[in-house]
């Protein structure tokens, strides 16, 4: 069975990728998943599996050699002339003007949030046999939609062979972390707003940023302190800046790191992944905080209720951040033993690449899709939206006589954005 990964590679030709299994080496999250599993699944998938990648640009790989596309319709036909068996695509926004000449088996791998009107054109088109989204929380969003009968969860992967517990907790510094893109998005101003009151508190703590305002956009122009785009700076700078307009001496700006974060991951007590919480659907910083032994604390949001094992410090709403941050520095144990063990059991690369191979051979051997079921742990939310999904799974037509729950989310959406 021939199977081709697509990547958009445009904005990180120069990253080195040597190292991808000790840690990302400073891309989006989910350019990562993609070329992070295909290296283990080129280097140790099953005999009857081959692996191709399609990219738009040259990137250097110690594992595979990119086949050159021009855009999404160039891979669809070249899939078609390598005898391609499964195309696997991420899913976007630009797929809805292109899915439609789709001629080969396809899997859309889900790593953002889906909106009813893409769930409306994946459910019918007959080409795309598997949604795959990255956490059973972004799955559970769509229980109701017709969508979610070819749908399923693999969550991301890590190698948890590279985690270790770094230096004994009781002895870290105060040092907070925070990893990420510093674009509005991922809530670095929410952490920012409360920095000076956690000095407060604690005098001495510290905190670490790793990333920057281009780790999407390499172009990206930048405001006046390299931190980000300049109106989103202008939004958190006076919270991170002294009287004279100087930089906080607490605050450590490291830029886009590789492995080289993992000697700062060693020695931080808090970890500080998205604040806000806003459009994570799989907490990856999260897990490699865990993995090195730091108390994480965001807000308890679908990114996070799966991947975050000790949860006593995930709050709910985005003004509480101050109060749990404060309190996490004041901790000496980190649960490490219990926390490792459920990273390595949930999110360990060979755990994932063995679930991805066998998604693979049941599309093959065109085997039906098995219903995600619902856990204890599900909320009420999810649980009415399994109820609805039941009644339209029994009644004639019922899909189309009873609309998704989404359908009267993006009503409400295109309502705001008309007329407040």
């Amino acid at each position: 069975m021939k199977v081709a990964f697509y990547i958009d590679t445009r904005g990180i030709e120069d990253v080195n990728f040597d190292d991808l299994d000790q840690s990302n080496p400073g891309i989006g999250g989910s350019e990562y998943a993609l070329l992070f599993l295909l290296s283990h699944l080129v280097k140790n998938g099953q005999q009857d599996l081959e692996f191709l990648l399609f990219s738009n640009s040259i990137i250097n790989l110690n594992f595979i050699e990119p086949t050159i596309v021009n855009d999404l319709n160039d891979s669809f036909e070249l899939a078609i002339n390598l005898q391609v068996n499964l195309l696997v695509l991420k899913h976007n926004s630009n797929l809805k003007e292109c899915i439609n000449k789709l001629k080969i088996p396809t899997i859309i791998w889900a790593h953002n949030f889906i909106t009813f009107g893409m769930l409306q054109n994946y459910c019918k088109n007959e080409k795309i046999s598997r949604i795959v989204n990255v956490s059973r929380g972004q799955l559970n969003t769509y229980r109701d939609h017709l969508a979610f009968n070819k749908s399923t969860y693999i969550y991301n992967a890590v190698n948890t062979s590279y985690f270790e517990s770094g230096l004994n907790f009781f002895e870290r510094s105060k040092i907070v972390t925070y990893v990420g893109s510093i674009v509005k998005a991922k809530g670095f101003h929410v952490l920012a707003r409360i920095w000076k009151k956690v000095l407060i508190i604690h005098p001495n703590a510290e905190l670490h940023v790793i990333g920057s305002g281009k780790l999407y956009n390499r172009s990206q122009k930048l405001g006046d302190y390299g931190i980000a785009e300049k109106s989103y700076e202008k939004e958190f700078i006076k919270f991170i800046t002294d009287e004279n307009g100087n930089l906080l001496k607490s605050i450590i700006f490291h830029g886009v790191l590789g492995k080289e974060k993992n000697v700062i991951l060693e020695k931080t007590k808090v970890g500080v992944p998205n604040p806000s919480g806003n459009t994570e659907t799989f907490g990856y910083t999260a897990i490699e905080m865990q993995g090195f032994g730091a108390l994480i604390t965001t807000r308890l949001s679908i990114g996070y209720v799966e991947t975050v094992y000790k949860k006593k410090y995930l709050y709910q709403e985005e003004n509480e951040l101050e109060t749990y941050l404060i309190s996490a520095l004041a901790q000496n144990s980190n649960e490490y033993e219990n926390t490792s063990k459920y990273l390595k059991e949930n999110f360990d690369i060979k755990i994932v690449s063995e679930r991805w191979q066998n998604l693979f051979k049941k599309i093959k051997e065109s085997e039906p899709n098995s219903v995600v079921p619902l856990e204890y742990s599900d909320n009420n939310y999810t649980k009415f939206k399994d109820f609805l999904r039941r009644i339209k799974t029994t009644l004639p037509f019922g899909y189309h006589i009873l609309p998704s729950l989404l359908f009267f989310k993006s009503l409400k959406h295109k309502f705001k954005k008309k007329f407040l």
